[in-house]
């Protein structure tokens, strides 16, 4: 890894807005969808890294490699709220790109590790919330009369809120870095949240 960081140090590389916009995409579109019983969601990690590292290492065919090599490991979370950890992973792509701090691949793997567990855990836990306000709201709705307008409304509300809570998510991690969920702790963001899922009865 050294030796990939010395090649690119010199040349500060910058992961584009259209590179993250197709990452996030490829995240939200195959998350659920890459899915193989040694990596899980590991594959799509790996495919959702294509277009950063081609950024990050335009000319050197071997780091790129070699990024998509060790990122292909098991990898598990809920895929909306979890996104803030690949958010936080290609920022930290781009510092070890940039010869920036010391940080290595094993590094990004330990975070992603350690951090894909606990916001699976509160991902499902808020999702699951959203999910059971808006079947009731549209239940509602097409028993009413309402019979078709209250699926598709459903439909584009949930799916709605899992990209809009998606990209929030990813853009927020890759803003922040490693600070990304310190910060939301602190803040109390997630006590808050669960209290409300609590109360609704998840």
């Amino acid at each position: 890894m050294s030796e990939v960081v010395s090649k690119v140090s010199s040349t500060p590389q910058k992961v584009s807005k259209k590179a993250l916009n197709k990452a996030c995409h490829i995240w939200l579109e195959f998350a659920n969808a890459g899915y193989a019983w040694i990596r899980l969601m590991g594959n799509t990690y790996a495919q959702m890294l294509i277009p950063v590292v081609h950024d990050l290492y335009p000319d050197d065919k071997d780091a790129r490699n070699a990024v998509i090599a060790r990122s292909m490991d098991f990898y598990n979370t809920e895929p909306a709220f979890g996104n803030i950890i690949n958010g936080i992973a290609i920022s930290m792509e781009e510092q070890i790109a940039n010869g920036e701090g010391a940080i290595a691949g094993d590094d990004i793997t330990t975070i992603r590790t350690s951090l894909m567990g606990p916001l699976a855990g509160i991902g499902d836990t808020i999702h699951n919330t959203i999910n059971i306000i808006l079947i009731a709201i549209f239940t509602d709705m097409t028993l009413s009369g309402a019979y078709l307008a209250g699926p598709l409304l459903y439909i584009i509300c949930r799916w709605g809120l899992f990209i809009l809570i998606s990209r929030v998510s990813f853009f927020y991690g890759y803003r922040k870095g490693g600070e990304a969920i310190a910060e939301i702790i602190s803040s109390g963001r997630f006590d808050d949240l669960i209290t409300a899922a609590n109360i609704v009865g998840c």
